[in-house]
C-alpha cells in the first residue's frame, strides 16, 4: 500500500473558494479552557507560537488572543487542525495530561456543550414544540446532530447511515465527512466526538452507552510510527491490520454509501487494541486512511426525558455568563494586561530630554509636552487633553504671542507613530488630543542635582 494516498476531498457544497469558513468559536473555547487548566506563561508561550495571518495581516500575541476571546475572525481549517495537533504536542512536552485537560474542555466552560447555553436555545428555538413531543429525544438529537454542527465546520457533514433495533437496544452509525483541503490530520475521535456522545446532556439526559469509531479519516502514518507493506501494517515488527480497500469493507459491512461518490482509497484494518505511547490508541476493527468518518452509537431507546428538557439550559445561562464574566474573564484581562508592552520613560530636568526604556528620545519642548501628557495620563487618568491647557503652562510656551504649541506637538506626535506606535497621540478634534495608549509605563523625573 502507498502511504501517500491522502484522505478524499468529499465536497457537498459546490461554492468553495477557500479554506476560510471556521467559526472561531471553537478556538475562543479552547482558549477559555487553556485560561482555566493551564499557567499564564504557558498560555503566552503556546499563542507566541501560532500566530495567524490573515488578509495580508498578522494576528499575533495581545491582537491574538483578543481576537479569539471576541470571537470576530474567520478562520481557515488549517489553522485550527495545526491547533489541535500542536497543543497536544505541546502539553505532552510540558507533562500535562490531555486527557485531563479535554476534561475541562468538554466539561468545565460549558458543561458539555460546544456552545452556550444561550446558544444552545436560540439553535433548539425551532424544535421546542418537538422536543417536548418526542419519545427518544437521544435519537433525535443524533438523526439532528448536523443542525448544530456548523459551529466546528460549516463544510461538513453530519449524517445517520444506519438505523436498527434489537430489543431495547438501538444501533446507529454515523458519517462525518469535512471537506479538509489541508495536510494537517483531524483526531475526530478527540475533538468532535465527545461533543456527539454528551449531546443528550443538553437535554438533561445521559449520554450515548457505547460508542467506538469504525473509520477514520487519517492514515496511521499520521498517527505513530507504522510500517505498512502491500498487505499488512506492522508496529515494532508485530502485525497489527491488514491492507484493505474502502468499498470492499463497506461491501462487507452492508453500508450503502454509494450515493456519495467516495474514492475508494486503500485502508488499514486494524486488528488489534493498542495503547500508544501518547496515551491515545487504535480501535481494533476500525479501518485507517478512509475517506470519511463513521462511528457506531449503541444505545437503550426511549429513555424517559426529564420533564423539562430545556431546564438546565435556562438554569446554565445566568450562572455560564456569571463563570465566564467573572473568574475566565479575569484571568483572560490579566493575561492580556502582562502582553501589553513594556516602556521605562524617564524625564531628566537638568537638560530638559527624555528617554525612553533607556534610550534617548527627544529634548526641549517637546519632551516638556509628553512629560506633562504623562503625568496627567498616569496620576490623573486623564486620557484627552486641550491645547490651551499646555498653551497657559509658561515653561512650556515661553512666549504668550506666539506659542508655536501645535508645531512642536506635531513633531512629538511624528516621531512617536514612527518610533513607539504604541505610544501614539491621536488628534481628536480641534484643540483636543487623546492619550490612552495600550501599554504598561514606568515613569520618573530625574531631578536636578
Amino acid at each position: 500500500m502507498s502511504t501517500d494516498n491522502k484522505s478524499a476531498q468529499i465536497f457537498f457544497k459546490s461554492d468553495i473558494q477557500d479554506d476560510l469558513s471556521v467559526s472561531v468559536n471553537v478556538l475562543k473555547h479552547l482558549y477559555m479552557s487553556m485560561l482555566v487548566e493551564l499557567p499564564k506563561e504557558k498560555i503566552i508561550e503556546f499563542w507566541n507560537q501560532h500566530p495567524f495571518e490573515f488578509n495580508e495581516g498578522l494576528f499575533k500575541g495581545r491582537q491574538l488572543l483578543e481576537s479569539l476571546w471576541e470571537a470576530n475572525v474567520a478562520i481557515p481549517l488549517k489553522y485550527q487542525l495545526k491547533i489541535f495537533n500542536d497543543l497536544e504536542i505541546f502539553l505532552e512536552k510540558d507533562n500535562v495530561s490531555l486527557k485531563g485537560f479535554l476534561d475541562s474542555f468538554y466539561n468545565k466552560v460549558y458543561k458539555g456543550r460546544f456552545h452556550s447555553a444561550s446558544s444552545w436555545l436560540i439553535i433548539l428555538k425551532p424544535y421546542f414544540r418537538r422536543i417536548f413531543e418526542e419519545k427518544d429525544l437521544r435519537h433525535w438529537l443524533l438523526a439532528h446532530f448536523n443542525e448544530f454542527n456548523e459551529e466546528f465546520y460549516e463544510h461538513s457533514a453530519h449524517e445517520m447511515i444506519h438505523d436498527s433495533l434489537s430489543g431495547q437496544m438501538r444501533k446507529s452509525v454515523m458519517l462525518y465527512s469535512v471537506d479538509n483541503v489541508s495536510e494537517q490530520p483531524l483526531d475526530y475521535e478527540t475533538w468532535v466526538l465527545p461533543w456527539v456522545v454528551q449531546c443528550p446532556n443538553i437535554l438533561g439526559m445521559k449520554s450515548y452507552e457505547h460508542v467506538r469509531m469504525l473509520a477514520d479519516a487519517r492514515r496511521l502514518d499520521q498517527i505513530t510510527s507504522i510500517d505498512i507493506s502491500e498487505h499488512t501494517a506492522t508496529f515494532n515488527g508485530d502485525v497489527i491490520g491488514t491492507v484493505i480497500k474502502f468499498k470492499d469493507w463497506v461491501d462487507k459491512n452492508h453500508f450503502d454509501l454509494d450515493y456519495l461518490g467516495l474514492v475508494d482509497l486503500e485502508c488499514v484494518l486494524c486488528e488489534v487494541d493498542m495503547l500508544l505511547p501518547s496515551g491515545k490508541s487504535l480501535q481494533q476493527g476500525c479501518i485507517y486512511g478512509a475517506p470519511v468518518y463513521l462511528t457506531e452509537f449503541r444505545y437503550r431507546e426511549n429513555q424517559k426525558a426529564p420533564e423539562n428538557p430545556l431546564a438546565d439550559l435556562i438554569d446554565a445561562v445566568v450562572s455560564e455568563e456569571e463563570q465566564i464574566r467573572s473568574n475566565i474573564s479575569q484571568i483572560h484581562n490579566s493575561l492580556l494586561q502582562e502582553l501589553l508592552p513594556q516602556f521605562n520613560i524617564k524625564y531628566y530636568e537638568k537638560d530638559e530630554s527624555l528617554s525612553i526604556n533607556g534610550v534617548h528620545f527627544i529634548r526641549n519642548v517637546p519632551a516638556k509636552i509628553f512629560a506633562k501628557i504623562i503625568d496627567g495620563n498616569l496620576n490623573e487618568n486623564q486620557t484627552i487633553f486641550e491645547h490651551r491647557e499646555f498653551k497657559r503652562d509658561s515653561s512650556i510656551c515661553y512666549d504668550s504671542s506666539n506659542p508655536n504649541f501645535e508645531g512642536r506637538l506635531a513633531r512629538l506626535m511624528k516621531k512617536l507613530e514612527a518610533e513607539y506606535p504604541s505610544l501614539a497621540i491621536q488628534k481628536t478634534d480641534r484643540g483636543l488630543f487623546e492619550f490612552n495608549p495600550p501599554a504598561n509605563i514606568e515613569y520618573e523625573i530625574i531631578k536636578e542635582n
